[in-house]
Parts: C-alpha cells; sequence; structure tokens
C-alpha cells in the first residue's frame, strides 16, 4: 500500500490510518457492545491489506479499544505504527500512559498525542514547569514515546497557536478535515512548513460523505459515483495531507478505502469546483455534523444520541422523511432499538460537555423529536 514519509519523524506510513473508534458493535438494551471477534478479524485483514498505522485511545469504544487492538496485532506489533492519547481532563498522565503500554502489550507508544487540546488548557496546564508537555519529552528521552503529538477541534487560530507555543517539540498534528469541513486548510500548511506530519479524522464526514447522495454525484462526465472514493481523493488533492484516518468496521470498507487511497489521481480543479458548488448549497448537511465518535454517551436518560441524530438526518438532509419516521418510530418497540427516543431528553446537558463538535445537543434532540414524532 502506498506510503509517505511522515514529516521530520521520518517514519514511513501508509496514507490510510486504521482508526480503532468505530469497531463493528450493536446496541442491547441501552449500551453499545462491541463484537470483539469481529473487530480482531476486520484489524487484521487491515494489517494483512498493508495498513501500518493505527490509532486508538484509552476511552474508544466504551475503553475497549486498546484491548482489542492488542489481541488483534498479537505478534506483529513490529510491523506497525500504535498511536494513542492522553487524555487532558485527567491529569495523570504517568497512569494513563502505564495503562496504555499494559492495554496495548507493548514497551513503548510510536506517536502520543494530548487528545482534543485546547488552547487554554495549553496555555494554563499543558506548557506548566513538569506539567504533561514536559513529562512527555521526559518519557521521549527515554525512549518510551516515538514522537510527541496532539489532536484539537479548537479554532484554527488556536491551532496555530498551540503549535507556535510548542517551540518545536511537536511532531506531527491530528485535525478534523473533509468536503464539507475545511476550515483547518491553514492550520495543516502552517503545520507542513514547519516540517510537522499532519494527519486528518473524519474524511468521510462521519460517514456522511461514505454514503450515495446528490452531493457525490457531481463529478463532470460522471468521473465518479463512489461516495468513499470521491472523499477520500478530496482530502489527498491536498498536498498537506499525509495520513487520513478513517474508523472502519467491515472487511469491504477497508478493500473499498485502499482502492481510493491508492489511487494516484488527485481530483482536477474542475471536479473540485462542481463539488465545491453543490457542498455550498448543502450547507444543511454541516449545521449538525454529528460523527457518531460517542463522546456523548451513554445518555442518563437513555437516549442513543448518535442514533438519534442518524435518523433526523434521514430527514433534514436526504430527504427521505417517511422512512425517518418509520425508523424512529421503532425506537423502544425494536428489540434492536431498546433505547429512548428524543423525548426522553431532561436537558442536564452532560452530553454537550463532552461532545468535541460542541453541538447544541439538547437543542437538535429537541428538533429531531418535533420533526419525527
Amino acid at each position: 500500500m502506498k506510503q509517505v514519509v511522515y514529516g521530520k519523524t521520518g517514519k514511513s506510513i501508509t496514507r490510510l490510518g486504521f482508526g480503532v473508534l468505530r469497531l463493528p458493535s450493536e446496541i442491547r438494551g441501552k449500551q453499545i457492545v462491541y463484537d470483539e471477534e469481529k473487530s480482531v478479524e476486520v484489524i487484521r485483514h487491515a494489517i494483512d491489506a498493508g495498513i501500518n498505522y493505527f490509532d486508538t485511545a484509552p476511552s474508544y469504544c466504551n475503553q475497549r479499544s486498546q484491548p482489542i487492538l492488542r489481541q488483534a496485532i498479537r505478534g506483529r506489533q513490529g510491523q506497525l505504527l500504535l498511536s494513542t492519547k492522553f487524555d487532558t481532563a485527567d491529569p495523570d498522565l504517568q497512569g494513563q500512559f502505564e495503562r496504555s503500554l499494559k492495554e496495548l502489550d507493548t514497551d513503548h507508544i510510536d506517536f502520543y498525542h494530548f487528545w482534543s487540546m485546547q488552547l487554554d488548557y495549553f496555555k494554563e496546564q499543558g506548557l506548566a514547569p513538569g506539567g504533561p508537555l514536559d513529562q512527555m519529552t521526559a518519557l521521549k528521552e527515554q525512549g518510551l514515546i516515538g514522537h510527541i503529538a496532539f489532536s484539537s477541534h479548537d479554532t484554527p487560530e488556536n491551532i496555530m497557536e498551540i503549535i507556535r507555543l510548542g517551540e518545536g517539540r511537536f511532531e506531527a498534528l491530528l485535525c478534523q478535515y473533509n468536503l464539507l469541513d475545511r476550515r483547518n486548510e491553514k492550520v495543516m500548511a502552517y503545520a507542513k512548513s514547519l516540517g510537522m506530519g499532519v494527519s486528518v479524522m473524519g474524511p468521510m464526514g462521519g460517514g456522511r460523505l461514505g454514503s450515495p447522495s446528490e452531493l457525490m454525484d457531481v463529478l463532470p462526465g460522471g468521473a465518479s459515483t463512489a461516495s468513499a472514493e470521491t472523499a477520500l481523493r478530496f482530502v489527498f488533492s491536498n498536498p498537506n495531507v499525509d495520513i487520513a484516518l478513517s474508523g472502519m468496521n467491515t472487511l469491504e470498507m477497508i478493500d473499498e478505502n485502499i482502492l481510493a487511497a491508492n489511487d494516484p489521481r488527485p481530483l482536477s480543479e474542475e471536479e473540485q469546483r462542481h463539488i465545491q458548488a453543490v457542498v455550498e448549497e448543502k450547507k444543511k448537511l454541516t449545521d449538525l455534523y454529528c460523527t457518531a465518535c460517542n463522546y456523548c454517551m451513554p445518555c442518563p436518560a437513555g437516549i442513543n444520541i448518535p442514533e438519534v441524530f442518524k435518523i433526523y438526518n434521514y430527514h433534514r438532509v436526504y430527504g427521505i422523511t417517511e422512512y425517518a419516521r418509520r425508523q424512529y418510530a421503532m425506537i423502544g418497540a425494536d428489540s434492536d432499538m431498546d433505547f429512548q427516543n428524543a423525548g426522553a431528553c431532561v436537558g442536564c446537558g452532560l452530553c454537550e460537555k463532552h461532545c468535541p463538535q460542541k453541538l447544541s445537543i439538547r437543542a437538535e434532540l429537541h428538533k429531531a423529536h418535533e420533526a419525527l414524532i
């Protein structure tokens, strides 16, 4: 599979990385349960297909991501590059780091990220003498960390300020970028100008760009009708993108994404103009930009928030309102949808505190219920 040199890290990494965030799962009662056997099969298929970069975090997949990844890569760690994260909400970096080493069954972490870094946090805590950045630097000097990196959903201006304040200690950046969200283009260019590796999350727009829709069927001459292919070709057309991380949960998805990542054809200027014109007409796609990351879960009221928003977008984005209403009516009545609908929201706001997209979840749940009931 096609590889690139990941900035000043010097590491050769496949252009398509595996985000160990959306593993095969099902809803049982009010909980998301991950199918570990299928998950291991999917990850091993990705390895066999040539993917060598796997990005995880201690809390992903209800805290099962790292242990599942360990099972899948057992005996093959030497051929892979592992990325995991420090949750800045918990000050115990050493404890989190040791947990990751244990759960991944490894003696070092290739890329250790500050997770969802905010500028205010970095200035007040991350940069403090003896604080998290100094601790990561010490771990790197001991050979326990290969490269220090960070992910962020902060504003582009703030992300660039984090990079500046890091004074060269950050070697890689993970930020959001896709057809619907281009706000980080200046950030990526700035990071690349400093020799940093740049990886992007959400290349499929949280799955929205991986589904057939009129948005993706606009290339001149019908050049492409494959949604995933078009979304990835767009991302890789940007010379400042090294790696696209995709949360893949089927063998077919892996194979399709690898074909797109290996495609040497960037989108032409004409193709990009056509796509951007449709994006501008479809701004409603970005109004409720839920990526189904599940950070908002579990909901104390028993609502499966990402599932409700997925159904709601059938109505508001794709216009298949009757289908959306039938799906919504099945919530609580079908064994596969044994959770509460949006009407159960009590307005506690816990979900909004954890949403990296800063969505007004309570207001959107109310809108969804009003539209679909």
